[in-house]
């Protein structure tokens, strides 16, 4: 090899400080890439409950003793599954993002169990089915010859018309008694504690809100009602109005107290039962032997499609979740969301042609062996069966209904004809 030939390959052989720097950046370039990937370019999820429970997300998983609870995850979406022994798992879909933290509150429903618990025994015929009226068989001081009862939210006061066409206030806790000035062209109904009425004004009507202070005006409206009927929210914060004479003729109003507002909403006319539960109203339809049940979310318009279930077999347990109280056993529904109440029942009634589901307007008939307690998520549709029920061969072809949940949500109660049954949501 001639010195020419030597220089040349001494120019294409790297020196030793070259090759360590390569290796040093090489290796820095890789550390970067497995710090990015296994410490920067992390998420997080945060979930808050009772604890201790446990998180998994993926492959990944922790064991929460304190709450809130926090798993560190790539960004990607997940379903967490939240466990805690004696509760049904809750299983939640999230979005991890870099660099934020996705919120979770955990949803833990008690492995629910019942018993039947003798027979009906209520002090009137409207008492909620609930403590304290529960194996009560009289009220003290109850206005005689009651012919409407209406309750309050919290089941503590009740408004009393009676043949005599006097409205009475019942204290359900003092046991007494007080004369109310109210006529039946007032249509009074609470709203939350207070006793919403409407009162003729100049042009119109004024919906007039008391409590036991003096009446204050609520909502003016230009012009009157046709029979009108007012519903409270148990919020005490709106009101529906129905208006119309007679089944096919129903109009509805949302009148929003706070907000002084009034929007007509888009029901079918057909609609023959109307019910708030905590959160949501309820539109039930029954046309030509085809039944409809929805949920309005009162707030975003939205409606949820409840399936094969009467409205007096639905609970709103907790904001956006529902205890359904049906013959069928589902554990999964698509729902149906963004399109008019009319458009929903049409849609029902080409989806429940030919099903055996019995329903009447605000109970089931007992023609299976079972009854099933089912969750409904409004935001999904998802259903989850929580509970099997046997119904004794004797109660068969009897009503189901009157599905009511205790005043602190731990027990649900329904009966079947007169039998009376207990489902236990909580220790």
């Amino acid at each position: 090899m001639n010195e020419t030939q030597q220089q040349m390959q001494n120019i294409h052989r790297p020196s030793r400080a070259g090759a360590i720097l390569f290796f040093i950046l090489t290796l820095g370039i890789a550390a970067g890439i497995i710090v990015w990937t296994f410490f920067l370019n992390m998420g997080t999820v945060t979930v808050e409950g009772t604890a201790p429970f446990r998180l998994d997300a993926g492959n990944k998983g922790k064991d929460c003793d304190v709450s809130p609870c926090t798993l560190t995850l790539k960004p990607r979406a997940y379903q967490i599954a939240i466990k805690k022994d004696g509760f049904y798992e809750d299983l939640q879909n999230v979005t991890i993002i870099r660099g934020q933290d996705a919120r979770v509150k955990a949803n833990f429903i008690f492995v629910a169990t019942f018993e039947k618990a003798g027979n009906v025994v209520l002090p009137i015929a409207d008492a909620p089915l609930r403590d304290p009226f529960i194996g009560m068989s009289k009220l003290e001081n109850f206005p005689s010859s009651s012919i409407k009862t209406q309750f309050s939210a919290s089941g503590d006061r009740a408004l009393v018309l009676t043949s005599g066409k006097q409205y009475y206030l019942y204290d359900v806790a003092a046991k007494t008694k007080s004369a109310v000035t109210l006529a039946e062209e007032n249509y009074p109904a609470f709203v939350g504690e207070d006793i919403a009425f409407l009162l003729q004004n100049e042009t119109g009507q004024s919906l007039m809100l008391w409590n036991n202070d003096k009446p204050k005006t609520a909502v003016i409206f230009e012009r009157n009602f046709i029979d009108p009927e007012i519903m409270g929210s148990p919020a005490g914060d709106k009101v529906v109005i129905k208006e119309g004479k007679t089944v096919g003729e129903y109009s509805y109003y949302l009148v929003d107290l706070a907000k002084k507002s009034r929007k007509k909403l888009e029901v079918d006319p057909f609609v023959s039962a109307v019910e708030w539960t905590s959160g949501h109203i309820l539109f039930e339809s029954n046309v030509e032997d085809n039944h409809a049940l929805f949920a309005l979310d009162p707030n975003s318009l939205a409606i949820t499609q409840i399936e094969n279930v009467g409205i007096g077999n639905v609970i709103e347990y907790s904001p956006g979740i529902f205890m359904l109280l049906s013959k069928n056993n589902k554990d999964s529904s698509t729902p149906t969301l963004g399109v008019s109440i009319s458009d929903m029942i049409e849609e029902s009634k080409k989806e429940l042609t030919g099903t055996s589901t019995v329903v009447t307007e605000n109970t089931e008939i007992a023609t299976a062996s079972n009854l099933y307690l089912i969750k409904l998520k409004a935001e999904d549709g998802s259903l989850q069966s929580l509970l099997t029920i046997p119904i004794e061969a004797a109660s068969s072809g009897e009503e189901v209904g009157n599905f009511t949940a205790d005043t602190d949500g731990k027990k649900l109660y329904f009966q079947v004809g007169k039998a009376l049954y207990e489902i236990i949501l909580e220790k």
